[in-house]
C-alpha cells in the first residue's frame, strides 16, 4: 500500500512538473507561437505590397515584414525590399547573408502568381524569421495567407486606418 501511494504521488509530481515546464517554455521562448496567434496588418503596409505584387506579376516578389510582437498579436507596420533581392516567374529570393541585424523584421511576404496560397517545400525550406505571408491574384485582403515554420496557418487582419 505504502508503495502504491508512493508510486502514485511520483506521477502525480512528474506530471506537474511536466506541465510547469511547458509553461515555462512557452511563456520564455520567444520563438513560440502559440494556437492563438494572430497577424495584424497596417493597411498601407499591405497596399504597398499589394501594389508590389500587382506591378510585378507574373513575377514573384519577396519582402521582408516589419513590426513589433506582443504575446500572441503579430503587428505588422511597415515592409522592406530585401538587398539584392530578385523574382522570377517561378521564384523569389535574397541572400539572407546581405541583411542587416534588425530585429524588428519579423518574417516574409511573397506573392504566388499561381493563386495557390500554400507554402512550397522551396518556401519552407527558405524560412526567414518567426512567419510567412503569400499573397495572391487578384492581390485582395481575402488571398492572403500566413504560417509559421512548422507550417501552421495563421489568421491574418488588415487594420484598417
Amino acid at each position: 500500500m505504502l508503495i502504491l501511494w508512493t508510486q502514485l504521488v511520483f506521477q502525480k509530481g512528474a506530471q506537474e512538473t511536466k506541465k510547469n515546464a511547458q509553461a515555462s517554455y512557452k511563456r520564455l521562448n520567444p520563438l513560440h507561437i502559440s494556437r492563438d496567434a494572430m497577424i495584424q496588418i497596417d493597411k498601407d503596409a499591405f497596399m504597398g505590397m499589394k501594389s508590389l505584387a500587382e506591378d510585378n506579376h507574373p513575377k514573384e516578389i519577396v519582402v521582408l515584414l516589419r513590426g513589433n510582437r506582443s504575446g500572441d498579436v503579430f503587428h505588422i507596420t511597415d515592409y522592406l525590399i530585401p538587398p539584392f533581392g530578385f523574382g522570377s516567374r517561378r521564384s523569389a529570393s535574397f541572400p539572407a547573408y546581405m541583411l542587416p541585424i534588425d530585429f524588428s523584421i519579423l518574417g516574409t511576404a511573397h506573392s504566388h502568381p499561381s493563386g495557390n496560397l500554400r507554402p512550397s517545400t522551396g518556401d519552407m525550406h527558405n524560412f526567414y524569421g518567426r512567419l510567412m505571408m503569400i499573397l495572391g491574384p487578384p492581390y485582395s485582403m481575402n488571398n492572403v495567407a500566413a504560417y509559421t515554420k512548422q507550417g501552421k496557418v495563421i489568421p491574418v487582419k488588415v487594420l484598417s486606418d
